[in-house]
């Protein structure tokens, strides 16, 4: 009969070993990622939202911010030494 503490080790090395495969694969994997600077995107569903964010919904949230002051906090917090 095999007592508590080697089963432990035992799960121990099998749970190492499988982690061990799924780095190796992580490194192995063939695709590597693009820069988002070389990112266009061109099609009407998306184009259509980045351009709605683009023009509608970044200004007025950035309004919203002058608005109510927080602009003001974010140029503190970059410049603390200023205030």
């Amino acid at each position: 009969m095999i007592s508590n503490t080697k089963k432990i080790i035992i799960g121990l090395l099998g749970f190492s070993l499988s982690l061990h495969a799924q780095v190796k694969q992580a490194v192995t994997y063939p695709i590597s990622p693009v820069p988002f600077t070389a990112v266009k995107v061109t099609d009407a569903f998306w184009g259509q939202r980045l351009k709605a964010s683009r023009e509608v919904t970044i200004p007025l949230a950035f309004s919203k911010c002058q608005e109510t002051g927080r602009y003001d906090n974010f140029v503190k917090a970059a410049h603390p030494s200023d205030a």
